[in-house]
């Protein structure tokens, strides 16, 4: 005869939380969402912005830097083309 283990009272869960499981799993999702989004005032600057640091002249380059278009549109999200440009060109509409 095959019997089942036994449940002890203490591993069951009392009434009042099971009731209230939903409210503890929307609280638990809404504080992870929350936490998830960075705050507005953290977002990237603005394109013109410039960052003031010292240069490192022994690890610095002196190659001119990327331009703006370049730096906006080089990706790698080939389901919108196998060209680097074009995802950005397929995907210029997007919002």
């Amino acid at each position: 005869m095959n019997r089942s283990p036994r449940i002890l009272p203490s591993e069951i869960t009392a009434e009042s939380i099971y009731l209230n499981r939903r409210r503890v799993l929307t609280a638990a999702l809404a504080g992870a969402a929350v936490s998830a989004f960075p705050k507005a005032e953290a977002a990237a600057p603005p394109p013109d912005s410039r960052f003031n640091a010292p240069r490192n002249a022994p690890l610095s380059i002196t190659d001119p830097p990327n331009s703006w278009e370049d730096v906006t549109t080089y990706n790698n999200f080939y389901e919108f083309g196998t060209d680097k440009s074009d995802p950005a060109i397929n995907a210029k509409n997007f919002k």
